[in-house]
């Protein structure tokens, strides 16, 4: 696969030396609604009308995802659906706002996300600014759905995405598209994954980015090593959820100090070597100096109306332009909480 170095030189930019504060606005979106996840949804429901049991209905939903057939899952037609309305919303909410769209997308090479990426972002697509990476992937559970194929049967069905990095995978392996118990993640394995995408971030050019990956994934990110975020909106229970819906999207404001700077060549380079396997874990045991404050982009088909309130950090940008409500097509939109 070649050294740390070769590897570095693969990513969309090299990295560059920046002047600080460094600033990034992050959009993080999980997929849309996949066919396995319709059938979860069914046998839940079948499950609590018949029986009442919530543990019953756990127990139903993790079998019916043992079902070969959802082997790389693909979206349902309501999951289609689902991208489209909030592609629309989103053009809105870019046009209605100060926020601008990402100028990369970084995707898990999974088929469910594949297909959400191309949906969401079709300028992207054209402009080939979409890049896979492994390191994006759901957690390995062994579940057909979670599995992906060879990067050259991805290739054939996403010609226009970057997939340079599922290539290297693949070429040091089958590991990438084999599952093998060795390979099963818990929780924790997938959150010192999820710690690489800062130092990745933090080491491209652009200002603003976007990363579609998976429920498991983003979940592990808010509750590990992008943990503080969640106390900016906080819920009943102090903090934002950590669950993201189907096609919702969450945005992160990232702001970094020089200290940064100080660690992240190192930083990246652990997390080049972790993931050629040339070490056991991801540079980030002390993570080095960042704010980072969400914004709650809420895509849910039951708000069908986006409203932006400004906030301490919206310095520079006229209020009434933050405070301009929109109004979506119905079944669709996006709300700044």
């Amino acid at each position: 696969v070649g050294t740390g170095k070769d590897r570095l030189s693969r990513l969309p930019t090299k990295l560059k030396t920046p002047t600080f504060p460094e600033h990034r606005i992050v959009y993080l979106v999980r997929h849309a609604e996949a066919e396995h996840n319709v059938e979860e949804k069914r046998v839940v429901k079948a499950e609590m009308q018949a029986t009442g049991d919530k543990d019953a209905a756990e127990s139903a939903r993790k079998s019916t995802l043992k079902n070969p057939d959802f082997f790389a899952a693909q979206l349902s037609s309501a999951g289609f659906n689902q991208v489209l309305e909030r592609q629309r919303s989103f053009s809105q909410f870019f046009r209605g706002t100060h926020y601008p769209p990402p100028e990369v997308v970084y995707v898990s090479p999974l088929e469910r996300t594949l297909q959400t990426a191309s949906l969401l972002f079709p300028q992207h697509i054209e402009e080939k600014r979409i890049f896979a990476f492994e390191f994006l992937r759901e957690k390995r559970t062994g579940l057909p759905c979670d599995e992906r194929m060879r990067a050259d049967m991805i290739k054939l069905g996403f010609p226009k995405i970057d997939l340079s990095d599922v290539f290297a995978v693949d070429e040091a392996g089958s590991s990438g598209y084999v599952f093998r118990e060795e390979l099963r993640e818990n929780n924790e394995d997938v959150g010192r994954r999820a710690g690489c995408l800062l130092d990745l971030i933090m080491a491209q050019d652009y200002a603003s980015v976007a990363v579609v990956t998976h429920k498991g994934f983003l979940r592990e990110l808010l509750q590990g090593p992008w943990r503080d975020i969640r106390q900016h909106h906080p819920d009943e229970d102090g903090c934002s959820a950590a669950v993201f819906g189907n096609t919702e999207v969450r945005i992160c404001e990232l702001t970094c100090n020089q200290n940064y700077q100080q660690n992240r060549n190192s930083s990246v380079n652990a997390w080049v070597q972790a993931y050629l396997g040339e070490d056991d874990g991801c540079a980030t045991k002390s993570k080095p100096p960042v704010t980072v404050q969400e914004r709650s982009l809420k895509c849910g088909f039951d708000r069908p109306s986006m409203i932006v309130k400004a906030q301490a950090s919206d310095r520079g940008v006229p209020r009434s332009r933050l405070a301009r409500r929109q109004t979506a097509q119905a079944g669709g939109g996006v709300h700044m909480a």
